[in-house]
């Protein structure tokens, strides 16, 4: 069954994210070279909906693949940080260091969407929470 979540961000953006059996996307509109730091410093875009994010992906990967568990990447196939759009010709990023998870994207008034497999989700979901856990530590 496919579900959808989207999380507002500021001045009109918002991130959408999209669950079917066997993948989810995560979709950002529009993109005008954003970057969303869901668990950084107060110049946060996401700042107050960090929880939220990671709520709504979570209960994505549980719709798309029951029983998921996050996971540390151990491979290229667990690698979710760049992902390659056929359709625009672009690289997109997705991740950044596990303290600060980050979401970029480039082409101007466009969206970008990241698509998950089971094993880049599991990574992702790791370490979206190893940065929140960093957080509530200090």
């Amino acid at each position: 069954m496919k579900k959808i979540k989207s999380i507002e961000l500021d001045k009109g953006s918002f991130i959408k994210i999209m669950s079917r059996p066997h993948k989810v996307t995560i979709s950002i509109y529009p993109i005008s070279e954003i970057t969303a730091e869901l668990y950084a410093d107060a110049t946060a875009k996401i700042a107050g909906k960090a929880d939220e994010y990671l709520k709504a992906v979570q209960e994505a990967a549980d719709n798309a693949w029951p029983n998921i568990k996050p996971k540390v990447a151990d491979s290229w196939g667990a690698d979710y940080a760049e992902m390659y759009d056929t359709k625009r010709d672009v690289n997109y990023e997705i991740g950044g260091l596990r303290r600060a998870v980050q979401i970029c994207g480039y082409p101007e008034d466009d969206q970008a969407n990241y698509d998950f497999n089971k094993r880049r989700m599991q990574s992702y979901l790791f370490d979206l929470m190893e940065a929140r856990d960093k957080v509530a530590e200090k």
